[in-house]
């Protein structure tokens, strides 16, 4: 069956090859917008709202995006999905990090990618039978219409108690906490908890301000590790969507490749999930970038005489960069105050979408040599490595709520 490509229909090859690039780049162009809105209109309103809302636009954008027949309209309503995609995912990230206790952090943030892994496999083999962009655009958005259940999420206790909702954030824990056991809720001194948590953060509310991302910015440690973790997420970022889009050069067969890369996905998580939780984030993520930045230049110096052994040192390699997306996340959420974390992912994933936009055009270079774009891979995955040594280990930690703290 000869495949459909959107590329070949609308002439996005040779000299036009950079559109087919800034097609893809206005996705994550998206994404970089939905970093910058999604902190601020989940403060607000809420993370379930946010949930909701972003998951629609994702959802609208994607079915409208099989039935045009312009590319100038397609970028936009791509453009749409990286708003939406990115709006929930951070958002979805923020509820689970919020209700998690540091116990389970490490895990939920690692079988969080587990999902991914598995919803990727499913893609693949679905876009090796349906080779039709179209169709197969309208069945990859088709299971959008599961938002409609995230009215029976409930909303984030700490977002609840920081607006004032005490009442309501009671309800919730008490709904969702243990029943049975020494660890069971006690509804009285639950109340009185979340009462005196609240009377605390009024105290803070008459002295504070609206927090901005330049508030990262205050005080040498802050700011040390907010320019670290945004080099990181940029680095992690142009890594991992490079070496996605650089699989497409790659021998073997391409759905083959895929499906075997997010395999790996899959099977990498009790690897991770033992190595973030005993040699703890910051170790982890040094350790997986030299791995990764030996694999890379190893790659230059084999794949014309072994392309196949290429291919799947390269598919291993994603293995690596795949643990530091999980190291960068935890790290993040754990190392910035509660007044600051939202901020701080945010940031961070505003800094990651600069380095996915840069991904298609690095990846492009192959076609000059293949050592330039890997080169530049490496020399990144090199970066991230050395920058995890200035930042402090957050495995166990307490998640602070002020910056004081």
């Amino acid at each position: 069956m000869k495949p459909s490509v959107i590329f070949f229909q609308w002439h996005l090859v040779c000299d036009r090859a950079y559109l087919g690039a800034t097609l893809q780049s206005c996705f994550f162009a998206g994404m970089l917008v939905g970093s910058l809105i999604s902190g601020v209109a989940s403060d607000t309103w809420g993370r379930k709202e946010c949930l909701l809302g972003f998951y629609t636009l994702m959802l609208l954008a994607g079915l409208f995006s099989s039935l045009i027949d312009s590319p100038a309209v397609f970028a936009f309503l791509r453009f749409l999905v990286g708003v939406g995609a990115t709006g929930f995912m951070l958002t979805r990230y923020l509820v689970i990090m919020e209700m998690a206790g540091p116990r389970y952090r490490t895990l939920l943030g690692v079988t969080d990618d587990a999902f991914f892994a598995v919803s990727g496999m499913l893609c693949t083999m679905v876009a090796y039978f349906v080779r039709e962009w179209r169709t197969l655009l309208l069945i990859y958005t088709f299971p959008g219409i599961a938002c409609t259940f995230f009215r029976w999420i409930p909303e984030s206790p700490r977002w609840l108690v920081a607006h004032g909702y005490v009442d309501e954030a009671h309800s919730v824990i008490m709904k969702y906490g243990p029943k049975k056991g020494k660890e069971s809720v006690d509804s009285a001194a639950l109340m009185d908890l979340i009462q005196n948590i609240r009377k605390d953060q009024k105290k803070e509310e008459k002295k504070a301000r609206k927090y901005t991302p330049l508030d990262m910015l205050r005080g040498e440690k802050l700011r040390k590790w907010t320019l670290i973790l945004v080099l990181q997420w940029f680095a992690v970022s142009l890594l991992s969507f490079g070496m996605f889009l650089f699989i497409l050069q790659l021998a073997g067969n391409l759905y083959l490749n895929y499906l075997i890369s997010d395999l790996i996905k899959l099977l990498k998580f009790p690897f991770a999930w033992f190595l973030l939780q005993r040699l703890g984030r910051r170790l982890t993520q040094g350790v997986c970038a030299v791995l990764s930045a030996s694999t890379l230049f190893f790659l230059i110096n084999i794949f014309e005489d072994h392309p196949l052994l290429s291919t799947g040192l390269a598919l291993f390699g994603t293995t690596f960069q795949e643990i530091m997306w999980s190291a960068v996340y935890l790290s993040t959420a754990e190392l910035f105050p509660t007044l600051l974390r939202n901020i701080a992912i945010c940031t961070g994933s505003t800094s990651a979408r600069i380095g996915s936009m840069l991904s298609p055009y690095v990846a492009m270079t192959v076609s000059l040599s293949l050592a330039f774009p890997v080169t530049i891979f490496g020399v990144v995955a090199l970066l991230n490595g050395a920058l995890s040594y200035w930042l402090p280990e957050t495995l166990f930690a307490k998640m602070h709520q002020t910056i004081e703290e």
